[in-house]
């Protein structure tokens, strides 16, 4: 009789298998422009396949020793596994027009701003607005997305995770370095001042969601904003208030909306879009003022502005490096799809009466 991890393995081999050939059936329906994506997931569940195979052959698999070792190598195939099946063979076995309209804008964001990679593709299946799954190049857009532009510049921001993602050295140590300097600081002058342990508590959980998540989300955003400039910010107004989330509370995967609506304002101020980022802050006061909302006790402990403008410092310079295309006041006159969406947007707020008739001229353009 097998051992467990023998048919644990067994199982896995097959369903490897099974997606590596479903893979493969879908050269022959998708388009050119995603064909070598395709072949690269195929790939990566034969090399799953295999790599089962070869551990299943080993004769020390079974051996109490090493067990736990296999049982590891088991859950690590696993997770690849699973996501194959339920994410890249999910869009490309339905790939259609729409998501095709969606990966070739994607792919001129990528061209026009320097993206140092190959562009992910976008499917429009997503029911969670915009995301993204940066180690498999997908982005998730929602369904009538391809059908409007004022959302458009969130791609940016699902951009920004998957260059945080294939570059996280290059933006993880600095942005960590000054979270652990700052917090550090923090808590030297909390001790000095006394504060009770509850407090301590508070400021070392601020550290750790910092830490575990909030960079990453603040990070996209300001690689948006670098990227695609005012529409960004413009686009998170629109973003904050149809997720319906409360403006100023934040949770373990996301930060606060007033506090990124800070940081964006920082680095449209660092690019040298002043006059557009003090619109935005006008316009984020207005939602401010509508929603009735007050900035929670110690929210500025949890988002200190002397924070925030280190990390908008850390990606600037970053993006600089990696040589993307910072957005000017002078690109709104181009014909790219940045410029389109800073012009769709000052159309859109001086005549939002007829601004549908507006889109459906500037998306017959662009695709």
């Amino acid at each position: 009789m097998a051992s467990l991890l023998e048919e644990l393995f067994h199982d896995l081999g097959r369903r490897a298998t099974e997606i590596a050939e479903e893979l493969r059936k879908c050269a022959s329906s998708v388009p050119s422009e995603v064909e070598a994506y395709r072949a690269q997931m195929e790939s990566r569940a034969s090399r799953a396949s295999a790599l089962t195979a070869t551990i299943l052959g080993d004769p020390d698999l079974n051996a109490p020793l090493f067990a736990q070792n296999f049982y590891r190598d088991f859950r690590d195939i696993a997770r690849l596994v699973q996501a194959l099946e339920h994410l890249p063979l999910l869009v490309l076995r339905r790939f259609d027009p729409r998501d095709l309209v969606m990966t070739r804008l994607l792919a001129r964001i990528c061209s026009e701003t320097g993206y140092p990679f190959t562009p992910p593709i976008c499917s429009s299946l997503s029911s969670q607005y915009f995301w993204t799954m940066p180690d498999m190049d997908l982005i998730f857009v929602p369904s009538l997305e391809p059908d409007r532009l004022l959302g458009l510049p969130d791609i940016y921001h699902e951009l920004g995770h998957v260059l945080l993602f294939r570059e996280e050295r290059r933006f993880k140590i600095p942005i960590l370095a000054e979270i652990e300097r700052h917090f550090d600081r923090l808590r030297r002058d909390a001790v000095h001042a006394n504060w009770p342990p509850e407090s301590l508590d508070e400021l070392e959980g601020y550290r750790y969601q910092w830490r575990a998540s909030w960079w990453l989300e603040f990070g996209a955003d300001l690689v948006a904003t670098y990227l695609a400039g005012p529409s960004f910010g413009w686009c998170n107004i629109r973003t904050s208030t149809c997720l319906g989330g409360e403006l100023h509370v934040g949770n373990e995967s996301h930060p606060a909306d007033d506090a990124r609506a800070t940081a964006i304002a920082m680095m449209l101020d660092k690019i040298n879009a002043t006059q557009e980022s003090a619109d935005i802050r006008q316009r984020w006061s207005e939602l401010v003022q509508l929603s009735g909302e007050t900035r929670p006790h110690r929210f500025e402990l949890a988002y200190p502005e002397e924070l925030l403008s280190a990390l908008c410092d850390c990606v600037f310079d970053c993006c600089n490096q990696l040589g993307l295309r910072q957005w000017a006041v002078a690109d709104a006159t181009e014909k790219t799809i940045g410029a389109e969406l800073d012009r769709a947007w000052t159309e859109f707020r001086q005549r939002p009466e007829s601004f549908v008739g507006y889109e459906q001229q500037v998306l017959k353009r662009l695709v």
